[in-house]
């Protein structure tokens, strides 16, 4: 598949604590383990992860699971939309991680010109 997607997690400033590159057909649910495992092992500190939809059942399943050993607690919080919302709506602290990629897009020594994960 042509394309690749990235996988980011941020802290509430919008800052970058992991990054994880994947094939464009990748699920974000199926790339979250990758990246998040590795920002909780490092950030000792973590103790709320805030998730879109997306990630709903699979995050916090992988979050108790990984966790059920240790006696450290993570608290896995998934905004919902309103039943009564119709169109665009803004998510609860969604605007966060957009910002983000707004910021990151802007950086021209970003860019992407490849077209495989190679």
């Amino acid at each position: 598949m042509k394309g690749r997607k990235q996988h980011i997690v941020v802290d509430v400033l919008g800052l970058v604590l992991g990054c994880y590159v994947t094939s464009a057909n990748t699920a974000d649910v199926k790339a979250a383990p990758a990246v998040l495992v590795w920002v909780l092992e490092m950030f000792k500190r973590i103790v709320k992860v805030l998730a879109d939809q997306g990630y709903r059942g699979a995050l916090a399943g992988l979050i108790e699971h990984y966790f059920a050993q240790s006696q450290r607690q993570v608290e896995v919080e998934i905004s919902r939309r309103s039943e009564a919302a119709t169109g665009f709506h803004l998510e609860p602290k969604r605007w966060i991680v957009e910002r983000t990629w707004t910021w990151l897009d802007n950086a021209r020594i970003l860019r992407d010109y490849e077209r495989l994960p190679d």
